[in-house]
């Protein structure tokens, strides 16, 4: 019997025929090849399925629904079919720069404590110009501190999907949860971290498409679920602290979830509160 391959890429994708083939292309070009590149059709009406078809390579596997299953469902399907040990998901409508997979996949071979590594993006828009640089956190860093990091200040520094290649089997069960619809994917990164540190590249590893139909705009257009979904997951965690709190104070949040963030800052000491104060200030003075 065949052996399965290394590591498996999935592209999810619904409707983005003009896009695809820059995205395949950039797989398909990287200097690693023990992949397989899973294409997972999401009931598309425009050209998606003659992308697809007109690549004549084994690594490629064509997975049309018939019905749209909705993105979540889409990626957990890709997942269940995925046979590689390692996982990277991947947008359609982003491009792989070249070396990065070659890169990501070594460093997971050379760090066994690692479970996710990342990269750094070039923003660009539609036509991939206009490309500005986006840092993300870089070097080996453990698992604790970057979850730390991400809640304490209610930002993502890991970047999104198309920037990670996970341990599979370090990954949760459902992989992706439609709790966090804006966040699901930093969820998944922080749910590997709990049990692995991270790492990254260094540099630049996708080239990010910005355009109005992206899954982004589609489907995260309710702008506030965006820190209800920021309060849950430091709930979850158990990682509320002062800079957290008092971000999300002014921030637009269910009653429910309001009233237990003011619970959660009376309990904190006037001493803690003494000290963000005054970091805050000298912040201020030295901005």
């Amino acid at each position: 019997m065949p052996r399965n391959p290394e590591t498996t890429v999935f592209i999810t994708a619904y409707n983005y025929g003009r896009f695809l083939k820059d995205c395949i292309d950039s797989i398909l070009s990287q200097s690693y090849e023990d992949y397989e590149l899973l294409v997972c059709d999401n009931a598309s009406a425009d050209n998606t399925q003659d992308v697809i078809r007109s690549y004549n390579d084994k690594r490629i596997l064509n997975i049309r629904h018939e019905e749209n299953i909705g993105p979540f469902d889409n990626g957990l399907d890709a997942i269940a079919r995925s046979r590689g040990k390692y996982l990277h998901p991947f947008c359609a409508d982003d491009v792989m720069l070249s070396g990065m997979l070659q890169e990501q996949v070594q460093i997971l071979k050379n760090n066994p404590n690692v479970g996710v590594v990342s990269c750094d993006i070039l923003e660009s828009d539609e036509n991939l110009e206009n490309q500005t640089l986006y840092v993300f956190q870089r070097d080996y860093t453990s698992g604790a501190d970057v979850i730390k990091y991400c809640l304490s200040n209610c930002c993502n520094y890991v970047g999104g999907p198309s920037q990670h290649l996970f341990r599979k089997h370090l990954m949760p069960d459902p992989a992706y949860s439609k709790k966090y619809r804006w966040i699901s994917d930093l969820k998944a990164v922080l749910d590997v971290l709990k049990k692995s540190d991270y790492s990254s590249i260094n540099r630049p590893g996708v080239i990010y498409r910005r355009h109005t139909n992206s899954d982004t705009n589609i489907n995260c257009r309710d702008a506030n679920l965006q820190w209800e979904n920021w309060f849950s997951l430091i709930k979850e965690f158990n990682m509320f602290e002062c800079n957290n709190l008092y971000r999300m104070k002014s921030k637009p949040l269910t009653i429910d979830s309001r009233k237990e963030l003011l619970k959660r800052l009376k309990k904190i000491s006037a001493a803690k509160k003494l000290n963000f104060y005054a970091m805050h200030a000298m912040k201020s003075l030295t901005a």
